[in-house]
């Protein structure tokens, strides 16, 4: 398969537009920017109510027909950090990237924050947004293991994967100075159900907790005043929603999900107990190659067993955000899954 032809010149021209392109969409809808005036930064998509809680949506290539790629943030990152990318995959799909909830314009929504309720979360609100399924589901480090989620969840509503560096569901963990392992130190406690529904108080954060997490960050060297190497690859105005982004209470809020073990330990039992479970569906693995770590390496190779229809892929030129550091070989990837779809052909070995 061709790669997108490279042109340093005319691509990084067409991010720069992309950015102030999205700044203007929010500028223009003043109805929306009134409403959301909280925010030092309009939303760049638009913010879908999904029972009480809004999250932030961003689409391009609508017109676009096949199946709409979705991108899924690791920790740490947002719907915009995906800027290098979703110009690029808007060329042959409609591709959406969100923010998940107590991120940048998305409330807090209902508690409590596990990995089982940003699926459903998501899942509402592609149905609320009208983009109708099925999806090639893109997840980058931890929304690697939520889009394997996702996929267990709404199997009928997934038609592939690509897994953008992923993490492991089976990683040693340091956790109040204890080692843990999930496979291992799960203790099978039961997931809470999902919540359909916000009360009036799960997108406000209480002054008490307000000063809590302001007093814990302070210790940690917070807030940022700059951005660390792969976000500096953005176009300035993302660098500087970025910077604010970073900087919300609600965004540390929300990661405070006591049952992560227990749904790694669930990913990592079904990966083993039942392999396949994708069946013949494109899976595609994506590997940071820089730093040479065969541990990683042969850990997503383990994955490969998810599908019949599986390939890694390998990146010589990239660490851990390869969405930010090498934007060209993962939009390639994307594009291979997709014209597999569209051709019902495996993937190209």
């Amino acid at each position: 398969m061709k790669a997108f032809k490279k042109n340093p010149g005319t691509v990084y021209l067409r991010y720069i537009q992309f950015a102030f392109l999205l700044m203007g969409i929010s500028f223009f809808h003043k109805a929306n920017a009134q409403a959301d005036s909280a925010f030092l930064y309009p939303p760049l998509g638009k913010l879908v109510d999904i029972g009480g809680w809004k999250l932030h949506l961003s689409g391009l290539g609508t017109d676009k027909k096949g199946p709409a790629v979705i991108l899924e943030s690791g920790i740490g990152d947002f719907s915009f950090d995906w800027s290098l990318v979703q110009p690029e995959v808007a060329r042959f799909s409609p591709v959406y990237s969100y923010d998940r909830a107590g991120s940048a314009w998305s409330d807090m929504g209902p508690k409590p924050h596990t990995m089982h309720q940003d699926v459903y979360n998501l899942h509402a609100l592609l149905k609320k947004a009208n983009v109708p399924a099925p999806y090639i589901l893109v997840g980058a480090s931890h929304g690697a293991l939520l889009v394997r989620l996702f996929a267990a969840e709404y199997p009928d509503e997934v038609a592939g994967l690509v897994l953008v560096d992923g993490g492991y569901d089976d990683n040693t963990m340091f956790i109040n100075g204890k080692k843990i392992k999930p496979s291992i130190d799960a203790k099978g406690v039961a997931i809470p159900p999902v919540k359909t529904i916000a009360s009036d108080t799960d997108n406000l954060l209480k002054p008490a907790a307000q000063k809590y997490l302001k007093d814990i960050l302070v210790q940690r060297g917070f807030p940022h005043t700059q951005l660390d190497s792969p976000y500096l690859k953005l176009p300035a105005p993302i660098q500087q929603i970025r910077l604010w982004a970073i900087r919300q209470l609600n965004y540390f809020a929300v990661n405070d999900n006591d049952y992560y073990i227990e749904e790694e330990a669930l990913l990592y039992h079904e990966r083993k107990n039942y392999p396949y479970q994708l069946k013949e569906k494109p899976l595609l693995i994506l590997t940071q190659g820089i730093t040479n770590d065969t541990t990683r390496v042969n850990r997503n190779k383990e994955l490969l067993l998810l599908s019949h229809n599986s390939k890694q892929l390998v990146d010589p030129k990239s660490g851990h955000h390869i969405q930010l550091e090498d934007p060209e070989f993962l939009v390639n990837a994307i594009k291979q899954v997709w014209v597999a779809l569209e051709k019902h052909l495996p993937l190209e070995k």
